[in-house]
C-alpha cells in the first residue's frame, strides 16, 4: 500500500500544477492520496512495532509469563482495533469522496449533487468534456476530438473553426489563464440582454444588438476537471484517479478485515 501510494508524492507526480495561492485551485485528489499514504505508512509502522513488542524476550516464570502475555495481547489488540477502525473509516470516506468528485455517485443516481464534479455540464460551473458528452452526438475516442468550443449555447458544441480550445492541454483549465478563453466563450454564447440587464456578464451594445459580454470573472474555475481526470482521453490524470479510487476501496476493506480479525481474537 505504501509503495502504491508513493506515486502521489510531488517528487514522482506533479501536484498543484495551477496557482493555488491567488485562485484557490486545490488539488483535492492529490491531497487525499497524501493523507492515505500517511494511513498506509502508519499501518506499516504500527504492525512492525506490535510485532517486535510481542516478540520481545521475557524471563519471568512460565505461569506468570503466559498470563502477562495474554493480558498484554488483549490490551494491544484493543488499541489496534481503534487504529484500524479509524483507518477504515478514513479510507471509506475518501473512497466515497473520490466517487463523488469523479461524478460516479451522480451517474449512479446515488447523489443529487453534480456541481463541481466530473458530471457537471453547466457552462457556468462544469467541465468542458462533460458538456461534450452531454450535448455531442459522438463520444470522445481520440485526442483530436478534444479540440472544441464548449460554450456553444444551451445544447450545442462547436467542433470546428478558429474559436476552439484544445482541452487536452492542462493550461486551459488554469483559472489564472481564463482571459485566453473570454473571446472564445463570448463568440459561442452570444448572450442577449433583457431590458439592458444581464444575469451573467456585462451589458454592451454591439452592432445595434443588446448583448451580455462575459468577462474573465464570469467563467468558471475548472481546475478540478483536470485534477480529477474527468475524461479518459483528454485528461492525463484519468488513469491515476482510477488507481487512487481502487486503492481507497482496497484499503478500506483491508482495514475492515484486520479490525474484524482483531475483534474475533479478543472474543476468544
Amino acid at each position: 500500500m505504501v509503495g502504491a501510494y508513493f506515486v502521489s508524492l510531488p517528487v514522482l507526480y506533479e501536484l498543484y500544477i495551477f496557482d493555488n495561492l491567488k485562485y484557490f485551485q486545490d488539488d483535492t485528489p492529490g491531497v487525499f492520496a497524501i493523507v492515505e499514504l500517511c494511513f498506509a505508512f502508519a499501518s506499516l509502522v504500527i504492525y512492525n512495532v506490535t510485532y517486535f513488542v510481542r516478540d520481545r524476550k521475557d524471563y519471568t516464570p512460565l505461569a506468570d509469563k503466559v498470563e502477562t502475555i495474554v493480558l498484554e495481547d488483549k490490551q494491544t489488540s484493543r488499541v489496534l482495533v481503534g487504529f484500524y477502525g479509524s483507518f477504515f473509516l478514513g479510507s471509506l470516506v475518501f473512497a466515497i469522496l473520490r466517487m463523488g468528485g469523479m461524478g460516479i455517485l451522480f451517474d449512479l443516481k446515488l447523489s443529487a449533487v453534480s456541481q463541481g464534479t466530473c458530471a457537471d455540464f453547466d457552462w457556468q460551473s462544469g467541465c468542458p468534456t462533460a458538456r461534450f458528452h452531454q450535448y455531442s452526438d459522438t463520444p470522445i475516442t481520440d485526442i483530436s476530438q478534444c479540440v472544441f468550443n464548449a460554450w456553444g449555447g444551451e445544447n450545442k458544441i462547436l467542433k470546428k473553426g478558429d474559436l476552439t480550445v484544445d482541452w487536452s492541454l492542462k493550461e486551459n483549465y488554469d483559472a489564472s489563464k481564463r482571459s485566453n478563453l473570454v473571446s472564445v466563450a463570448n463568440d459561442a454564447l452570444d448572450l442577449r440582454s433583457i431590458g439592458k440587464k444581464c444575469d451573467v456578464g456585462t451589458y454592451n451594445k454591439i452592432n445595434n444588438i443588446d448583448r451580455c459580454i462575459v468577462g474573465e470573472q464570469d467563467l468558471p474555475k475548472i481546475h478540478y476537471c483536470w485534477y480529477w481526470g474527468c475524461d479518459k482521453v483528454c485528461n492525463d490524470r484519468y488513469k491515476l484517479n482510477q488507481t487512487w479510487l481502487t486503492l481507497s476501496w482496497f484499503n478500506a476493506f483491508f482495514y475492515l478485515a484486520v479490525m474484524v480479525y482483531l475483534i474475533i481474537a479478543l472474543c476468544q
